[in-house]
């Protein structure tokens, strides 16, 4: 299960190495950090209770819709760094302390899901995200993954689970 093949080409260079064998799936997981890690983990719990690896592959698709990602971009340094963003981009957004969520779509592209421009305006938005999606259909879980900041990130899996009545894995 690869990091979405539209932000690394190790998809395309696992399925290359496997066309030699029969007994080897390559799944391109359309996420990546802690929602690749979701999903990693829903294929092994179904292969581990006795589902099929052909019913498995045959939900696979479900599986990785099901799992979101957001990102409270700080800075744009990281996102410059992988060439996600361009020098002149991460520039400006620097100079006007742009702070947006990103996300990635259904087909695995990184998409911008918020123009914030304060850390309180991130959480207020993505509070409120997990909470109209969780009234919709209830998440079973979560993560909190943090980049320099292990106290935010407390403090905000904290708010997160208040809301949704569960705690992080």
């Amino acid at each position: 299960v690869t990091l979405s093949s539209k932000m690394s080409g190790t998809f395309n260079s696992f399925s290359q190495a496997a066309k030699q064998f029969d007994n080897i799936s390559v799944v391109d997981s359309k996420r990546n950090s802690g929602a690749q890690g979701f999903i990693v983990s829903e294929i092994a719990k179904r292969l581990d209770s006795g589902v099929s690896i052909q019913n498995t592959l045959a939900d696979v698709d479900k599986i990785i819709l099901s799992k979101k990602i957001y990102v409270m971009v700080d800075n744009f340094s990281a996102m410059l760094r992988s060439g996600r963003v361009s020098k002149a981009k991460a520039f400006i957004a620097n100079m006007i302390n742009f702070k947006p969520i990103v996300g990635i779509d259904d087909a695995g592209a990184g998409v911008l899901l918020s123009k914030c421009l304060s850390r309180r305006a991130q959480l207020e938005y993505l509070l409120k995200q997990l909470n109209e999606i969780n009234t919709m259909k209830p998440i079973r879980g979560f993560h909190t993954l943090y980049v320099d900041n292990q106290e935010e990130a407390v403090t905000l899996d904290k708010k997160i689970s208040d809301i949704l009545n569960i705690k992080s894995y």
